[in-house]
């Protein structure tokens, strides 16, 4: 009986330290898909950057305030995606799940402001230069 459940006990642990670590697994992929998905958005938002500082707007033209806005909303979700990928520690094999789900739960977050952040500046900015072109 008491092998029975001492047999019992560890299936039941393992289990558990097992769906930790498909939590883990989970956590971290989806952190990376994330990052994944907008990394590659750099390259337009650079673009899109650097049209605005090329466009030819007049000094006092409305739209040129509005290009200072536009600028530094980008260079803002720029630099979030810097800032995220250079504080992002990858966790280690023999870290803790008890740390590490928490930590990645807490970059999830972080890295979808990130996303979010870069895909609005996307956005504002390509209107922006329409807007820009039809003057």
């Amino acid at each position: 009986m008491k092998l029975y459940f001492l047999s019992f006990t560890l299936i039941f642990i393992m289990l558990g330290t097992q769906s930790c670590t498909d939590e883990r697994k989970l956590l971290f992929n989806e952190v990376m898909d994330i990052h994944d998905t907008c990394m590659p958005e750099m390259s337009n938002l650079n673009r899109i950057k650097r049209n605005i500082r090329q466009a030819d707007i007049a000094e006092d033209s409305p739209l040129k305030g509005k290009s200072f806005e536009m600028l530094e909303q980008i260079e803002t979700a720029e630099e979030g995606m810097m800032a995220w990928m250079r504080d992002f520690k990858v966790p280690k094999k023999d870290d803790e799940d008890s740390e590490v789900i928490p930590y990645l739960k807490e970059e999830k977050i972080k890295i979808q402001k990130v996303s979010d952040d870069m895909y609005r500046a996307l956005d504002v900015g390509g209107k922006f230069l329409k807007e820009i072109e039809t003057k």
